[in-house]
Formats: C-alpha cells, structure tokens, sequence
C-alpha cells in the first residue's frame, strides 16, 4: 500500500492530453511557413514571367505600330508615282507602268509586313483591311484612267485618287492607334515606351499633314488654279503643322530629352521648320494672289520626308526601352527562379533539421516518459548529451528518474520496517496482554492464601519463612519483568521519533512541489504578457499596414488626377508613381513584420501550453506527497497508540512488583500455621511455581520477539 502511495500512477491512470500533439504542431508550423516562403518565391517568379510576357507584348506591339507606320509612310510616294502617271499627255505606256508597279509593290510589301505583324501581335485587323480595299479600289479607277490620254481622262481623276489613297491614310492611322493601345496596356510600365512611341506617331502625323498639303498646293505647282476651299484648306493645314511641331518639342522633352532624339529633332528643324515651311508659305502666298509656283515639286521631297528621320530615331528609342525592359524582366525572372530553388531547398532542409534535431528527440523523449509512468525504471532516457533544451530537458527527465528510483527504494525499505514495527508490537501487545491477565490471576490467588496466612500465623513459622523466600524470587522476577517492558516502550518511542521525521520529510516535499507550481504560475503570467505585448506589436503593424494602404489610394487617386490633366501634370504623375511605390514597399515590410509577430505568438503560445504541463506534473506531484504525509501521520498515531500500552504494561508489571513485596512483607510476619495453613501453604507454593514458570515464558517471549 506505501508503494502504491508513493510512485507515479501507471499509464492507465495517466491523463492524456486529447487534441494535435507537440510533433505535429512542429511539423506543420515548419510546412506552413515553408509553403508560404515559396508561395512568396513562386509569386515573385510569377510576377518576373509575367513581366517578361508583358515586355515581349510590348515588343510585338511596338514592331507592328513602326510597321504600320511605315506602310503609312508609303502612301504619299505612292500618291507621287500615280501623279506623274497622270500628268502625261498621252496613256501610260509599259515603261511608265512598270515603275508605278515598282511603287505600288512596294506599298504593298509594307502594308503585308504590318499586316503580319498586326496579327503576331493578336491586334485586329479590321483597319489595315480596310486601308488594303481603300488601295484596291483606288488603283483599278485610277489605272483605267492612266490607260486613256488625258483629254480623255474624267476631270475628277486626280482628287478621285488623292481621296482613295486618303481613305487608305486613315485606315491606316487607325491601325496605328489601336496599335499604340496595345502597346500602352502592354508597355506602361516600361520607362520612356510610351513617350517615345507617340512622339514617332505625331512625326508620323506631321509628314501626314505635310503631305496633305503638299498635294494641294502640288495642283498650283503643276499649274492648276485653286479653288478658295482649297486654299482655306492649305491654310488650315498650315496651322496643325505649327500645333503639331509643339507637340513634337514637347514629345521629346516628356522621353527625357535623349540625345539621339534631340540630335533628330534639330535636323527636322533646320530642314523642315527653318527651310521648307517658308516654302510652304509662299506657294500658299501665290494660290491666294493668283500668282505661279515659286517652288518646283522636285524640291519638296527631301523637306517633306525629313521628319521620318525623326520618327525612325523615336522608334529606335522606343525599340532600345523595351529591350532593356525585357533583359531587365529576363534578369529578374532569372533571379527570382534562383530565389525559388533556394527557398525550397531551404524550407527542405528546415523540414528535414526540424525532423532530425527536434521531433524524432521529442519523440524519443515522450516514450522515456511514457515508459516511466508505466513504472519501467530500467529505461533509459536518451539524448542527455546534447548541449541544447533537449538536453536539458532530457538532463531533467534523468533526474527526475533518479529521483523515482531512490523514491521507491526508501518507501520500500520504509514500508518493510513498519510492517515489522507493526508486527513486533502486535506479539509484544498480545504477550503483555496475556502476561497481565495471568499475573492478575496470580496475586488474586496468593491474596487470597495470605489472608488465610494471616489468621494462622502462629503456626506457620516454618511455612512462612519459606514462603518469604518464594515471594522474594518472585519479586525479582517481577522487576526484570518490568525492565523488559521498559525497553518494548523505549522501543516503541524510537520508532514513534522516526514516523515523525519521515512525515516532517514529505510535508517539506509538498512544500517545495507547492513553490514549484507557484514558480511555473508567474513563469505562465509572464509568458502572456509577452504574448500580449507581440499581440499589441501586431496592432501597431495593422496601422501602418493601413496607412500604407490609404497612401497608395491617395497616390493612385494623384495618378488619376495627372492622367485628367494631360501633359502638364506628367511630373505630378511621376511623384504620385513614386508615392505609389513607396507605399507598396511600406507594405511588404509591414506584411514581413506580420509574419515575424505570428511567429513570436506562436512560439508564446506554444510556450504557455508546455508551462502549464509542467504545472499540472508538479500539482500531481504536489497531491501524491500530501497523501504520503497522511498516510505516515496516521502511521504515527498508530505508533503512538502502541507507545501507550507498552507503557500501560509496564506500570502494570510495576504494580505486580509491589503487589509480590506486599506478600513477602506478609510471609515475614506470618508465625506458626496450623495444619489448615500448611495446606494453604503448600497451595500457595503451587501458585508460585506456576508463576515462576509464566515469567520464564514471558522472558522468552520477549527474547524471540
């Protein structure tokens, strides 16, 4: 019964913890994370391809808006060709068509070239369609007029065509436009694409306008009158090519003022603006005054074309952005895919440490405790060589064993020597309690034959004196009696002295298991309060996450704001990107600060479950220590009680002791007996023979026990 008191409950008493086991939570913790890292990994690498398609978009956008362009900017020269058609006299001869088809094959081969790319580019082709039925249907008029000779011609054959191969023109520029679109969704991002791209399309407008006007004012150099329509025409012309010039100023200025675009733009001046536009003035001077042609049209092409240079120069820019867009997305996928592969082989090898350096240690660990609350002391607690918490933990564990073996040693030698305490009283309480009652029965008896003594003590001299000597032995015999029990009793008090100690013991026991408890309580408090604090930490990371959000509102509200307000508000729009960036940053480091707080609170809470295991171990201790300090108080009283009769017992025996010298006493005094007291007498020695011999088995008895 002590060793069951004393030693841990066995495993079918042992309240197990129901729900995800410490191994688990480890494992899956680890994963999560894991997981979360290259979810994080793999959306950067998403984000880098992403980019890169974006980029290589762009990139076939931007091939079919120059390729379009192109192809417009054959129109005019194929406009050329069917003028000097038109203007012999006579029909065209194979000669002269031979090198019209020479143009129109080439306008031709632009156009299929923009088609094609239009198509790589998964734009419609609606528009360049058109612009290809506008050709068709102007050069099958416009070639069976050059087949007639010219008084032959219809009177409309020249407008008929300058109106065809417009139709084509706007066909034309609206490919261009749904193609700039493209590239706009596509490109936004790319650094001087867009810029440079409209500043090619309005060189593009320019030599559009230019040629426009050039084709009416062409008619008074090649000696036809104008018409005032015509002329207020020309002048309206006159004035977009000055609109369209600031707009080109203001184009290069918004792509960064590169040098090879501010190179071209200088050469579009000198040629264009500083010569060929006073020309252009005063062709128009002459159609208002009647007046001929000051210029010839053999010197309007090189003026006229000029501002191609600057369109091609604003295309290769824009070429030049959207490559280094697409090396910089291509560097970027790169490294982010190199990011991926260390994030998984990281998190592999976390998982794989987590396993090898913690689980399988806890788990080792867990059996050891598990097998000794099974009692099994012979099992060995492993991994007490490692230097850190499992080794301590494991360093713990062993003492505690320790502890248990040592524990169940003393209860058992405890419990052996009172189980022969108790026995040892129980014969000395039986043997006493005999003795007494026989002893009783004795001094009744030779009570009674003294009180006859008494009445014929004349004569009984002789009888008397050997009685005195009867009851002298027996006196000693009593005395030693005596001074056995005394020994039981001072016995007795012994073993009462070491019940107490072993009680004072265990009650110290649950005093330092009761402290124990206390300890791990603050130790609890404390623990929340850190997860507390982390918790408060999160909040403070909840407002900059919000005010980071309310940043990036207010900058794309600012983004949208510049976008209404057209060209002048570019640079606002460029500090509202800034803001915009900013803010994104503010919160990714907001969402890495989240991440590390979730940690801390894990690991907190995972701390606050294992202190308070550790408590309820103590508590249990605390209440197996309580029920051994009463069960050693009750085996004290139990031992004090036996303490008690030994101690009745001997003053009994000294009662006895007295009671035999009252006899002898008596015997002394006794004179002659007669034959009545004779025969008393010799009842009398009888009486103490029997006596003689109870006390020589007492003395025994007490020897063997």
């Amino acid at each position: 019964m002590m060793s069951d008191l004393s030693f841990p409950p066995a495993r079918s008493s042992v309240t197990r913890q129901k729900g995800i086991s410490l191994r688990w939570r480890l494992l899956v913790g680890n994963l999560i994370t894991s997981l979360l890292a290259v979810a994080f990994a793999a959306a950067i690498a998403w984000n880098g391809w992403g980019d890169l398609r974006k980029s290589e978009a762009a990139a076939r956008a931007l091939s079919a808006f120059e390729l379009v362009m192109k192809a417009n900017s054959r129109i005019p020269a194929e406009r050329s060709a069917w003028f000097v058609v038109m203007g012999l006299a006579d029909a065209a001869t194979p000669e002269n068509l031979s090198v019209l088809d020479k143009a129109l094959a080439t306008t031709d081969a632009a156009i299929g070239a923009a088609k094609q790319a239009i198509r790589a580019a998964e734009l419609p082709a609606g528009s360049i369609e058109a612009a290809e039925t506008a050709l068709q249907n102007t050069r099958n008029v416009a070639r069976q007029a050059a087949m007639q000779p010219k008084a032959q011609r219809p009177a409309n054959s020249q407008p008929a065509i300058v109106d065809g191969l417009a139709r084509a023109v706007d066909a034309l520029t609206a490919a261009t436009s749904e193609a700039l679109i493209s590239l706009s969704r596509a490109g936004s991002d790319i650094e001087n694409l867009l810029p440079s791209a409209e500043l090619a399309q309005r060189a593009q407008a320019m030599r559009a306008i230019n040629g426009s006007r050039a084709a009416v004012l062409g008619l008074l150099v090649r000696k036809q009158p104008l018409s005032a329509a015509q002329i207020v025409e020309a002048t309206e012309l006159s004035g977009q090519v000055a609109l369209i010039w600031k707009q080109i100023e203001q184009g290069v200025h918004n792509a960064g003022d590169a040098p090879e675009l501010v190179n071209a733009i200088k050469q579009v001046r000198t040629t264009l603006m500083d010569e060929g536009e006073p020309r252009f003035r005063d062709v128009a001077a002459a159609a208002r005054e009647g007046r001929p042609s000051p210029v010839g049209e053999a010197d309007w092409g090189t003026v006229l074309n000029s501002v191609l240079g600057l369109r091609d120069a604003a295309l290769s820019f824009a070429h030049k952005a959207n490559d280094a867009a697409i090396a910089q997305a291509q560097t970027r996928l790169v490294w982010a895919l190199a990011a991926l592969f260390v994030v998984l082989a990281t998190s592999l090898a976390v998982v794989v440490a987590v396993m090898r350096q913690v689980i399988r240690p806890l788990t080792r660990l867990t059996g050891a405790t598990l097998r000794l609350a099974d009692r099994d002391l012979d099992v060995t607690i492993p991994d007490g060589q490692r230097g850190d918490e499992i080794g301590t933990m494991a360093n713990a564990l062993q003492i505690f064993k320790d502890a248990l073996i040592a524990k169940k040693l003393a209860d058992e030698a405890a419990a052996r020597d009172a189980e022969a305490q108790i026995a040892r009283s129980r014969r000395l309480d039986t043997i006493t309690r005999n003795f007494e009652a026989m002893v009783s029965e004795i001094v009744d008896t030779v009570s009674s034959a003294a009180t006859e003594l008494e009445a014929s003590a004349g004569t009984l001299n002789s009888t008397a004196d050997r009685s005195k000597v009867l009851t002298m032995a027996v006196a000693d015999a009593s005395n030693e009696a005596s001074a056995n029990v005394q020994s039981v009793a001072s016995a007795t008090e012994e073993l009462t002295s070491s019940v107490n100690e072993i009680s004072r013991q265990v009650q110290e026991s649950a005093r330092m298991a009761g402290d124990a408890v206390e300890q791990a309580c603050r130790t609890n408090e404390r623990v929340g309060e850190l997860s507390q604090a982390a918790g408060r930490i999160g909040d403070v990371v909840e407002l900059i996450d919000s005010i980071a959000s309310q940043t990036n509102l207010l900058a794309l509200n600012a983004t949208i704001e510049a976008a209404r307000a057209g060209d002048s508000g570019r640079g606002f729009a460029v500090v509202a990107s800034e803001v915009k960036a900013l803010a994104q940053q503010t919160a990714k480091a907001t969402e890495e600060i989240r991440q590390q707080i979730a940690s801390v609170q894990s690991a907190t809470q995972e701390s606050v479950g294992a202190i308070r295991e550790i408590s309820g171990t103590i508590e249990k201790l605390s209440e197996i220590s309580s029920t051994i300090a009463a069960a050693v108080e009750e085996q004290g009283a139990a031992t004090q009680e036996i303490a008690r009769n030994v101690q009745q017992a001997a003053n009994g025996t000294q009662q006895v002791s007295a009671n035999v010298t009252d006899v002898r006493h008596g015997a002394s005094e006794t004179g002659s007996a007669s034959s009545q007291v004779l025969a008393t007498a010799q009842s009398l020695a009888a009486d103490s023979g029997r006596l003689k011999l109870e006390v020589g088995k007492f003395l025994e008895d007490m020897r063997a026990a």
